[in-house]
């Protein structure tokens, strides 16, 4: 069975390696991701060490019968597991590709929560207290669940990212999203970009049926950045990992010989930085100048 299933997977896997790029920019795990995996795997560990109700025997596997943590345990692990093994050669875990193996830990502690009821049966005072700790885990819930719907939530601040542009953009020729999925960042706040000429777009989202939209080719992209006087570059933070398309390494290739760095502002989760050619920054930028360097 396990021949048949890398059979049937492999010629996706194989046409899967020539669309690599588009998850180029991930990056590997950080030290609060890394806890999170920890205390997530622990919990489920633990529910599933509680002895719960027999199972039920006729199950179709031949080795055993079906549990809720023989289930449900490979489905919470594996998946992130798997991820976090390839990682190894290169980074592809991001939380959201596993979101399914949470179904694994809601089956856990589904059985945990069995199990501590089956346990309190009879006992008046020891189910109370297993019902308060159920109203307690759930009201511990609560502030993350209103935190995940506020905009401090969101790991870029697209609000911060418009007001940066509006105070950058004056006198400047065009923009450039590095990488073009930042493209994103001027759907919400249109407002400050008008008058900037995107250089290195094509065809905008609508008319390509895309999110983004669709870029020019490198050596349009590069032509049309050295024409600009200056411009304003959207960018990731530092520290994350860089797209290795032609394109994007050509903004990034032209900005650092062709351009000097004139300001930068840095906001949640995004940088805005105003390029211009040599001799080019404006007289008084916003923040503090930093002509010159590159």
């Amino acid at each position: 069975q396990l021949l048949v299933s890398a059979m049937a997977v492999a010629p996706l896997a194989v046409f899967s390696t020539g669309q690599s790029a588009q998850v180029a920019w991930l990056g590997g795990p950080g030290l609060v991701q890394w806890l999170q995996i920890a205390a997530v795997v622990a919990l489920g560990v633990g529910c599933a060490a509680l002895h719960g109700p027999a199972p039920r025997r006729g199950a179709p596997w031949r080795t055993g019968p079906v549990t809720a943590a023989r289930l449900g345990l490979p489905l919470l692990v594996v998946p992130t597991a798997l991820l976090l093994a390839a990682g190894a050669y290169k980074p592809m875990y991001l939380d959201r590709y596993v979101l399914y193996s949470y179904l694994g830990l809601g089956l856990l502690m589904g059985r945990a929560l069995d199990a501590l009821f089956a346990q309190t049966r009879g006992r008046a005072w020891r189910r109370r207290g297993a019902w308060c700790g159920v109203v307690l885990a759930v009201l511990a819930l609560v502030p993350v669940t209103l935190e995940m719907r506020t905009p401090d939530s969101r790991k870029d601040d697209v609000t911060a990212v418009s007001h940066a542009v509006r105070r950058l953009a004056p006198g400047a020729d065009g923009v450039l999203f590095m990488p073009s999925r930042r493209r994103e960042w001027r759907m919400s706040y249109p407002g400050p970009y008008l008058g900037l000429r995107d250089l290195a777009l094509r065809r905008d989202a609508v008319r390509s049926h895309t999110l983004e939209g669709e870029e020019e080719p490198a050596p349009v992209v590069r032509e049309r950045v050295l024409a600009a006087r200056r411009v304003v570059a959207l960018t990731d933070p530092r520290g994350q990992p860089l797209d290795t398309t032609a394109t994007e390494v050509v903004k990034r290739e032209v900005l650092r010989r062709h351009f000097v760095l004139c300001d930068r502002i840095r906001v949640k989760g995004a940088q805005v930085v105003l390029y211009a050619h040599r001799g080019d920054c404006p007289a008084q930028p916003d923040r503090g100048s930093r002509a010159g360097r590159r």
